[in-house]
């Protein structure tokens, strides 16, 4: 079996081959590649972040959603017992949300509306930003039946 040859050519030192326009290229190279890190990686970062601010957002927002609805269910109550429903909308607990209740009454004058519609409206403080949501509902107008 005869014995392979090698080329002394293949075991030389690269380096001792480039010439003098090229000697520059692999630290362009270089750095060109690290530039392409640090942008990908600020682009990356930046979408984290804000991704992190729509997380938060939305949480405040399913949190002051579920705290309107209860407090709609409270007036509801209210309004079946016949009390008046304008008393009392922010509780002393409640220092996080602010709440605010419009109502008109519907088809009719004041005095032969069936129906009125009930708007709360929660606000809250999210950083430097006033935040607010709203719910509204029609409810039989009982105040005549007295």
């Amino acid at each position: 079996m005869p014995s392979p040859k090698f080329s002394k050519a293949a075991y030389q030192n690269p380096l001792k081959e480039i010439s003098f326009n090229q000697k520059g290229s692999l630290l362009l190279e270089s750095l060109l590649a690290i530039v392409i890190v640090a942008v990908s990686l600020t682009v990356i970062i930046q979408a984290l972040l804000s991704n992190l601010r729509a997380m938060t957002r939305s949480s405040s927002c399913l949190s002051a959603m579920v705290s309107l609805e209860n407090k709609m269910d409270a007036l509801l109550y209210r309004c079946l017992r016949h009390e008046p429903i304008k008393e009392n909308i922010n509780s002393p607990g409640d220092e996080l949300y602010q709440y605010a209740l419009e109502e008109r009454k519907l088809n009719g004058d004041e005095k032969t509306a069936v129906f009125k519609e009930v708007k709360l409206i929660s606000s809250w403080k999210e950083g430097k930003k006033d935040q607010h949501i709203s719910v509204v509902t029609y409810l039989l107008d009982f105040s005549n039946e007295k």
